[in-house]
């Protein structure tokens, strides 16, 4: 996995694209120039100080992005409650088109399927088991909210099921694991780094549902959607293991924690059974 990674990193930074990757290596470099002729030194310090500063400005862009902007949504949760699918539309497609315009950027980590057989016979290792723990988790503990979409309203749970993948798990894979990895991989060195970030930004974007609940759900997901596209190197696979853990919460009642219109709700229908 460490040689896939580094491979991967040596191909983003060999095009000839002044990009924030690049002017840090060229900053590397420039300590050995520097002792040379005058001039190679020169051109050598300038790149080094141009990566320093493109460095600063995707420090600030993450913190931005991943940070301030899910702190900010918490003290405006209710306003921002009804608009959770059209805001991860409009950041997704912004992230897609940045990834898109970007040269160093590989573009079959989209939708690469070449291991995907594989891959998903992984992901449901893990997903059939945990679902049938946290199914008698829910049982146990709020034995009305097992099934309770499904029983409830059996056509819109239905339509979650259908539209929840493309509509919820595609943009945000595509903001927390595919853009998230590749933008500021100058700065987040290693797999283990990426995915700890990865995993603590998805958690706080889950704070703003105002339940324990979802970030710390979102923290477990994160890490494993994050280890998902760091060992495939495809959206593809990632979508597909969120989409499915998204509709299997929606299915054994635990989707309300994750749902906008739960917020500033007394708790969920039916919870006490």
């Amino acid at each position: 996995m460490r040689a896939r990674d580094e491979s991967t990193n040596h191909s983003e930074e060999g095009t000839g694209a002044l990009t924030p990757a690049r002017l840090e290596h060229s900053g590397r470099g420039g300590a050995g120039g520097h002792s040379g002729c005058g001039g190679t030194g020169g051109r050598f310090g300038r790149a080094g100080h141009r990566g320093r500063l493109a460095r600063v400005y995707l420090a600030a862009e993450l913190t931005a992005i991943f940070v301030a902007l899910p702190v900010f949504l918490i003290f405006e949760r209710r306003a921002f409650a009804r608009l959770i699918i059209p805001t991860l539309l409009v950041i997704g497609t912004g992230c897609l088109l940045l990834l898109l315009r970007d040269p160093e950027f590989d573009r079959r980590r989209l939708w690469n399927a070449s291991d995907l057989r594989a891959g998903l016979g992984r992901i449901l290792r893990r997903l059939v088991p945990a679902s049938v723990i946290l199914g008698l988790v829910v049982a146990r503990l709020a034995p009305g909210l097992l099934f309770a979409l499904p029983r409830r309203a059996p056509g819109f749970w239905l339509l979650v099921m259908a539209l929840y993948p493309l509509l919820s798990a595609y943009p945000q894979e595509l903001i927390f694991r595919t853009f998230l990895f590749h933008r500021y991989r100058s700065l987040l060195r290693g797999e283990r780094a990426r995915i700890a970030v990865s995993a603590a930004a998805f958690a706080l974007a889950h704070v703003f549902l105002a339940n324990w609940i979802a970030p710390l759900l979102g923290l477990a997901g994160g890490l494993l959607f994050a280890r998902t596209y760091a060992r495939s190197g495809s959206t593809l696979q990632a979508v597909l293991e969120h989409g499915m853990w998204g509709d299997v919460l929606f299915t054994l009642g635990v989707g309300w924690y994750f749902y906008g219109g739960s917020i500033g709700a007394a708790g969920p229908p039916g919870a006490g059974g």
